[in-house]
C-alpha cells in the first residue's frame, strides 16, 4: 500500500513540475556589453520572443524588458530572474 502510495504522489509531483507554468521560459541570455556601470543583456524567450535585461551596477538595480512592454526593475533580481521577467 506504501508504495503504490509513494508511486501515484511521484507522478503526480513529476506531472506538475513539468507543465508549463513551472517551465522555465527563457531559451537563451546573450551578454551584450558593457556601457559606464551598465550591463545589457540580449533574451531569447522559448516562445519566440525577445526581451532585454539591464543591469546598473552602481545602484544595484536590476531591468527586464520584453519587446513591445514597458521596462519593469526590481533591486532583488538576478540577471535570471529578470530574463524570466522578460519572457513572460
Amino acid at each position: 500500500m506504501r508504495k503504490l502510495f509513494l508511486t501515484v504522489a511521484f507522478g503526480a509531483t513529476v506531472a506538475l513540475v513539468s507543465t508549463p507554468a513551472f517551465a522555465n521560459p527563457v531559451k537563451r541570455v546573450l551578454p551584450q556589453g558593457k556601457d559606464g556601470d551598465f550591463y545589457y543583456y540580449q533574451v531569447q524567450c522559448n516562445n519566440g520572443t525577445m526581451g532585454t535585461v539591464v543591469v546598473q551596477d552602481s545602484q544595484n538595480n536590476v531591468c527586464a524588458q520584453a519587446a513591445g512592454r514597458d521596462e519593469v526593475c526590481n533591486a532583488g533580481w538576478n540577471v535570471q530572474r529578470a530574463a524570466e521577467q522578460a519572457c513572460k
